[in-house]
């Protein structure tokens, strides 16, 4: 009973954290990568703009 009282109050100090912080929006342009073997598919860039 422990292991999930706990696990709830985990979930609920996450979920405080989430309302209570502060947002940042960042612009990001995706791009495809030039090796499909390295096995990174989803790739982006910032935006300087």
């Amino acid at each position: 009973m422990i292991p999930f009282i706990l696990l709830c109050l985990l979930i609920a100090r996450a979920e405080y954290h989430l309302s209570v912080g502060t947002q940042w929006d960042t612009a990001i342009t995706g791009y495809a990568p030039r090796d499909l073997l390295r096995g990174h598919y989803l790739r982006f860039r910032l935006n300087s703009h």
